[in-house]
């Protein structure tokens, strides 16, 4: 038997936990301490375990761990509590997933309290991308019928796969927001504006990767649609504050996201920790250019199969390969929303409503010209 019991999570710094909001994947090797490291291969044939977390809330703990270290909960009550169980109580849940020729057992496992925590599924694949793809496929559908037939939410708040043969795991998060110390200021408030940043928050208040998809493209669509029309009456190009144009390096792409997102400045940019939130093939590329080509094509795929009556459900949220697809793309369109946002709220002049005194003692003499009544 060990000495001590093996690590199962960790205390990562927050700049290499990711941008707050997005998804990540993180992949782990277990070893002996002193053993030479290896590189474990992402691609094995093997037989792999998959477990799908429940979770009744959105997760505010930066510190990650393990499935076997994480509860799991969820609406979803069929055992009885832990303490009042015997031996012939139900203490698991078994799904038996049939499509075409798949053929998927799922194993649902009671929390103490009786509810539903996690599914797990085995199966064999030829790499974690392939056992992720079957497990999900299986696994998200049944969710999706219990949450409508039950009419509950059901969230899932992390994905760990393990190669079976070798113990190499991977874990799919969500980066938990961190709290931030306001700036004072002024704050634009025009109604344009201010729909704007409606849009934005409704985005970011949402854990639908699809919802803030539209939501965020919703921003850089109305944005130009505005434009034109300020462009056709001025017959010249509008000034802007900030580049629409994305870097042509990563080095100075990471100076730009610095830019624009108050976290990653907190941070600080000085290593790789942020080059994945901008795929290499469109470095250089204008916004625009990056919306026609890589973004539009998304947006109406999903646009198209919620509210077109003949529309696409291909691009389905249960499917593992459709979301990784979103994923690919949505740092980088609520980057690109994010400057746009701010080019207008910086060229838009408006009276601001809201205004943030610097100290304590600017507070009565701001209030004092906020009450003073103003002469027609």
């Amino acid at each position: 038997m060990p000495e001590r019991k093996p690590t199962t999570s960790a205390d990562l710094p927050l700049s290499k936990l990711g941008l707050p909001g997005a998804f990540y994947q993180l992949h782990v090797q277990g070893a002996k301490s002193g053993e030479p490291r290896t590189t474990p291969s992402l691609v094995l044939p093997d037989k792999y375990r998959v477990v799908l977390t429940l979770t009744r809330t959105v997760t505010e703990s930066h510190k990650l761990s393990f499935e076997s270290g994480v509860m799991g909960d969820s609406y979803i009550h069929f055992a009885k509590p832990e303490k009042e169980r015997r031996d012939l109580d139900v203490d698991e849940m078994v799904v038996f997933y049939g499509h075409e020729s798949t053929r998927i057992e799922l194993r649902g496992i009671a929390n103490p309290d009786g509810r539903l925590s996690k599914l797990i599924v085995e199966t064999p694949a030829g790499s974690f991308t392939e056992a992720e793809t079957i497990a999900f496929g299986a696994a998200s559908p049944f969710l999706s019928s219990l949450a409508f037939g039950l009419d509950i939410p059901i969230r899932i708040a992390q994905m760990d796969v393990t190669q079976l043969s070798t113990s190499f795991s991977s874990m799919t998060y969500t980066c938990p927001y961190n709290e931030i110390v306001p700036d004072a200021g002024e704050f634009n408030n025009a109604p344009y504006v201010q729909s704007l940043l409606s849009l934005y928050r409704e985005g970011i208040n949402s854990q639908s990767p699809n919802y803030q998809y539209l939501c965020w493209y919703k921003i850089v669509e109305g944005i130009n649609v505005k434009r034109e029309e300020e462009t056709a009456n001025l017959k010249a190009a509008l000034p802007l504050k900030f580049s629409e144009r994305l870097e042509g390096t990563k080095v100075e792409q990471r100076k730009r996201l610095e830019e624009a997102f108050p976290f990653i400045k907190a941070c600080g940019v000085s290593d790789s920790a942020w080059d994945d939130l901008v795929p290499d093939e469109v470095l250089g590329w204008k916004f625009n250019r990056v919306r026609q080509h890589k973004l539009e094509p998304l947006r109406n795929k999903i646009a198209h199969m919620i509210s077109e009556p003949s529309g696409d459900l291909s691009l389905s949220p249960d499917s593992r390969e459709n979301a990784r697809e979103v994923t690919k793309w949505i740092s980088l369109l609520r980057f690109i929303a994010r400057v746009m946002t701010m080019n207008e709220s910086a060229r838009i002049p408006v009276g601001q409503l809201f205004n943030m005194p610097q100290n304590p003692k600017h507070i009565d003499e701001m209030r004092g010209a906020f009450q003073k009544p103003t002469r027609k």
